[in-house]
């Protein structure tokens, strides 16, 4: 694992947003980077002394800030810095970060969309007993004969046989890592990567 920086963070909006840690008495750089090594996360972050968090990815909510914010001792070993408050120390283990594959077969990426629970942009659910990956979902979609697929949430599937018209929103909107495939992206809360 190597240092990646000291980045922002809110409570409403994580800048590693995938799982999570605490123990006010116990905490250290280490123990975070095993309990995210252990879940298979490529990053681990450390806040606030004694919280760590996980993901494949940095979400776009946290930025790059002063190593000053990133202060306060480790609950488990006050010689080492855990964090700040808002502010979260970054680790990287070196492994590929997930991308948003261009092409898939004959499918090509149309970009990241708003979605909704109560009125759903494409309207088809798809479940994948092999688990969610960019492969997997727009095969799903074809072998079910609709031309256009999503992947919301790093875990659903959805079809449709037209584009949706909801919002375009920036590719940063889309940043969880796909259940079956994480070197890849499969959308996010209530926003599809859609092909």
């Amino acid at each position: 694992w190597t240092a990646q920086g000291c980045y922002t963070d809110t409570s409403t909006s994580r800048t590693l947003a995938a799982t999570s840690d605490v123990n006010e008495t116990s905490m250290t750089v280490e123990s975070c980077l095993a309990f995210c090594a252990s879940g298979g996360f490529n990053l681990a972050g450390v806040e606030y002394g004694s919280q760590c968090y996980c993901d494949y990815a940095l979400q776009a909510s946290g930025t790059f800030s002063s190593a000053e914010n990133c202060d306060i001792p480790c609950s488990g070993n006050t010689t080492e810095v855990c964090g700040g408050a808002d502010f979260i120390d970054v680790y990287w283990n070196g492994a590929p970060l997930p991308i948003v594959p261009q092409t898939v077969g004959s499918w090509a990426y149309k970009g990241c969309f708003s979605d909704s629970v109560s009125s759903r942009v494409l309207p088809h659910q798809v479940t994948i007993p092999t688990g969610v990956s960019v492969e997997s979902c727009t095969s799903a979609c074809n072998a079910s004969d609709y031309g256009v697929a999503g992947l919301e949430f790093g875990l659903e599937c959805w079809c449709s046989s037209s584009l949706p018209t909801s919002s375009l929103l920036s590719d940063d909107a889309c940043r969880t890592a796909c259940a079956a495939n994480t070197t890849e992206f499969c959308g996010g809360s209530s926003k599809l990567t859609v092909y």
